[in-house]
């Protein structure tokens, strides 16, 4: 049954866009979350044995880039365009949160 589906063309383009609307609006709602409650961000990276050694206004200014990013991301994965680039932005991006995190829990 899932072979017959996944060869139907409507059927293979709402999976599609289901997967970008769904981290399209994890992106949108971290990014708009990184602007409301910037101290949990900022936690994150304070507590990372790198970001122990980064100023204060550097770290906030991380957050402030971090949240226009996934929106932007968030947004771009919406809209369709430029979709190669994006797939690798995102790629790109969750292997950096991925490596601050793992760093976290190693360090």
């Amino acid at each position: 049954m899932y072979d017959r589906l996944s060869q139907n063309p409507t059927f293979f383009n709402l999976s599609k866009w289901t997967f970008r609307l769904g981290v399209a609006s994890l992106l949108i709602v971290n990014g708009v979350y990184a602007f409301v409650r910037p101290e949990d961000f900022s936690s994150i990276l304070e507590a990372n044995f790198i970001g122990q050694h980064i100023p204060e206004n550097i770290v906030s200014g991380m957050v402030f880039f971090a949240g226009v990013n996934d929106i932007a991301l968030g947004l771009l994965l919406i809209s369709g365009k430029f979709r190669l680039i994006a797939y690798i932005w995102l790629g790109l991006w969750f292997a950096t949160i991925a490596g601050v995190k793992l760093t976290n829990l190693i360090f």
